[in-house]
């Protein structure tokens, strides 16, 4: 509970619904790392190496509350639960200029309608993002989802409250210092299990961080900074750029699920090709990113 006992209060901007928020991840009840409860939504975060159950529920319209659990330094807990909060609905993101541009589209314009109020579901975490994209590379969502839950569960820290387990997805720290074999166990394979320890090496060994790539000029910049890291190609590094870095530009063009969208979209026969994907997407310009998560979103009805 927070010290004062009262909840941490975040005003939100217009076209934000915490309801489509907590649909979005409904839709992925394989994911070990948030607990939805009717409208209630449960988070494990750590704040200066203590772990912290965040509650967040939107109490009236235009407002989010969040409750966690108590702390030495309450304002620098207060801090970090805002910021984790904001990052992860991207609620400093004022969209409407988004729906603006999407009403004179023929394949967003149904969807900005149909998930009004939806933001961009980020990972805050560095590291876990990069993880998440290495896990998923080249298999199906479910097999991702389980090899994820294995390494979460094998490597990351659980805490249990009011009869729920809540787990923190591992330390880079800790993955730095494991071998290959460590994975097989798991069903990764060697060249994952390699990808994803080398990634935890350089984020420990300050090769790569949040901060430092967050300075950099610009998004292409960004990209160039990822793609420089073994494992992580041209998908991982967008995949990165959208969810973590928050980069409203960002576009995976060789991403399956948005091919598979826009195919349904618009009643293809056939995938499109990223020629295709590049001539549909410039009216899209600036905001590739929620047009691309919006057309994710399509996929589950």
């Amino acid at each position: 509970m927070n010290r004062s006992g009262q909840p941490l209060e975040i005003d939100t901007l217009p076209e934000f619904c915490f309801d489509e928020q907590v649909a979005f991840l409904r839709l992925s009840p394989l994911d070990c790392l948030y607990i939805v409860e009717e409208d209630t939504v449960y988070k494990a975060i750590r704040v200066n190496g203590c772990q912290v159950i965040l509650k967040i529920t939107a109490p009236a319209a235009g407002k989010l509350a969040v409750m966690f659990s108590g702390h030495k330094d309450d304002d620098i807990l207060q801090d970090a639960a805002k910021q984790y909060v904001v990052e992860w609905f991207n609620l400093d993101t004022d969209i409407r200029p988004f729906y603006e541009m999407a009403r004179a589209d023929v394949m967003l314009a149904p969807l900005i309608e149909h998930y009004r109020g939806l933001h961009i579901v980020g990972i805050p975490d560095l590291f876990e993002a990069i993880a998440w994209a290495i896990i998923g590379q080249q298999i199906n969502l479910t097999f991702a989802y389980n090899l994820k839950r294995r390494f979460v569960q094998a490597f990351g820290e659980q805490i249990t409250s009011a009869g729920r387990q809540h787990w923190l997805f591992p330390l880079p720290e800790i993955v730095a210092g494991l071998t290959v074999d460590d994975f097989l166990p798991m069903q990764f394979s060697r060249q994952k299990a390699a990808y994803l320890i080398g990634a935890a090496q350089a984020i420990v060994g300050n090769q790569l961080s949040k901060e430092e790539l967050l300075c950099e000029p610009t998004s292409l910049a960004m990209k160039n900074s990822l793609v420089s890291l073994k494992g992580v190609g041209e998908w991982t590094a967008d995949y990165v750029l959208l969810k973590c870095l928050r980069q409203l530009n960002a576009f995976p063009i060789g991403d399956a699920g948005l091919q598979n969208a826009v195919k349904a979209c618009l009643a293809g026969a056939q995938k499109p090709s990223p020629a295709d994907l590049q001539r549909l997407a410039l009216p899209w310009r600036g905001w590739e990113a929620y047009a691309t998560f919006y057309l994710w979103r399509s996929l589950y009805k």
